[in-house]
């Protein structure tokens, strides 16, 4: 479907907004903590990685990536790549960018060294295990997925989200995805993670981070296994 040229404008706008809050925030506490991971991640290969950044937005983190073979950046804005060709806290990355989403881009399976995806999960789509498979596929094996979301604390209900809860074990594919996101319960906690990612990844590293507005997030840091390497090749 093609946009309004006054949704462009909007979107183009949003961007500029965005990419401004990433430049005053890029010294916070909340930027710098996840900032310190990446550069751990990155800069503790012995060779040069190939890095996947799902969700890079106007490429908030490209800066904290060290030990760099190849960076993709994806996004499903157009607007927000057009930011990213001269990223957050540098004149330029070299880092190669795509317009599309989780759910439609493909790569080669066993590519990428690296997949970060900050900011992403909990907040415009769900952690699942199509999301979970998708990721492990494009991995290496031993590759290492770095992600976040916001942990889940239960809330009080309303009659419509007690039934939608009853209702969702029972549905399956667009529908369940469906009413899941009607619900907005894209949050979780640390042992439902661990659970979803038992299938294809091991080793998880899940902290717990609480900004100074009161959010909280798990920081998580997850390895695929080596031998999901062979069904995810012939899927």
């Amino acid at each position: 479907m093609l946009q309004h040229s006054s949704d462009l404008q909007h979107s183009a706008r949003y961007a500029k907004g965005y990419r401004h809050q990433d430049d005053l925030s890029k010294d916070e506490v909340s930027h710098a903590g996840k900032c310190e991971i990446i550069k751990k991640l990155t800069g503790g290969y012995q060779y040069p990685a190939v890095i996947l950044d799902l969700g890079c937005g106007t490429g908030r983190y490209f800066h904290c990536m060290k030990n760099i073979k190849l960076l993709i950046g994806v996004d499903p804005s157009d607007n927000m790549l057009r930011m990213a060709k001269n990223p957050v806290g540098c004149a330029t990355s070299g880092a190669q960018l795509v317009q599309a989403s989780l759910h439609t881009i493909e790569f080669k399976p066993a590519t990428f060294d690296i997949v970060i995806c900050v900011g992403v999960f909990g907040g415009v789509c769900p952690l699942d295990k199509f999301s979970l498979s998708q990721i492990a596929r494009f991995l290496k094996p031993n590759g290492i997925f770095f992600f976040t979301i916001p942990e889940y604390l239960p809330t009080s209900k309303t009659w419509k989200t007690r039934m939608a809860e009853l209702i969702q074990p029972f549905l399956f594919g667009h529908a369940r995805r469906y009413v899941k996101l009607r619900l907005r319960r894209f949050s979780l906690s640390a042992s439902q993670v661990k659970r979803l990612i038992s299938t294809s990844y091991c080793d998880p590293e899940i902290d717990r981070w609480e900004s100074p507005t009161g959010r909280i997030d798990l920081h998580c840091i997850v390895k695929k296994k080596s031998t999901a390497y062979s069904s995810n090749i012939d899927r």
